[in-house]
């Protein structure tokens, strides 16, 4: 009598449709779209961080040399003398202020975006006068650390007060208007400050 061996079923394999891999494809492109817009608003971020940092040196910059403006009025003194009246020169006046007639003051917002009205006319930082010297010590190079060139600032006579809202006894009040420029660590990052100051002679 013969046995029979049990036949072996051989199951052919199922046909491979690909669905596997277009899922997989399609989670790597969700993945890389998610990958470079974080990279990119990293790199926004950096710029915008950079962007503020810039504008707090150019602004601490202007300020410093602005508070260097009212401290020299403030040892004045005899009253500055207002000799610098044409943008055509450069005010070189080593106690000169610049007159500010209304309505057409001599310094406006073209003078202030001037490269060259700041370096011939506007005092750096580090400025001092003694009375009575002819020339007086100008400290050269005072940049301030972290910033691109130095800070300068010029002085505008506003004259005296006529409206009787600072009227007190003594000596006759005068206004000045000190505005200063001062930069970031770029050329291309700088900032102009002004302020009123009130001063008695």
């Amino acid at each position: 009598m013969k046995t029979r061996l049990p036949t072996r079923i051989q199951r052919l394999p199922r046909r491979q449709r690909g669905v596997a891999l277009f899922v997989a494809l399609v989670f790597l492109v969700i993945l890389t779209v998610i990958g470079v817009t974080a990279l990119g608003n990293n790199s926004l971020q950096t710029r915008m961080a950079y962007g503020s940092s810039e504008t707090n040196f150019a602004f601490q910059s202007a300020d410093s040399v602005l508070v260097a403006g009212e401290t020299w009025l403030a040892n004045q003194t005899i009253k500055p003398i207002s000799s610098c009246t044409s943008v055509v020169v450069a005010c070189t006046d080593p106690v000169g202020i610049w007159t500010h007639v209304l309505p057409t003051p001599i310094v406006t917002g073209i003078q202030l975006s001037d490269e060259n009205f700041w370096l011939g006319s506007g005092r750096k930082l580090g400025f001092s006068y003694v009375e009575g010297v002819t020339t007086p010590p100008q400290i050269a190079n005072q940049i301030i650390a972290g910033t691109e060139d130095v800070p300068r600032y010029i002085i505008e006579d506003l004259g005296p007060d006529i409206s009787g809202s600072l009227v007190q006894p003594g000596p006759q009040i005068y206004y000045y208007q000190v505005t200063a420029r001062g930069f970031g660590a770029q050329a291309t990052s700088r900032t102009v400050v002004q302020s009123v100051y009130a001063h008695g002679y």
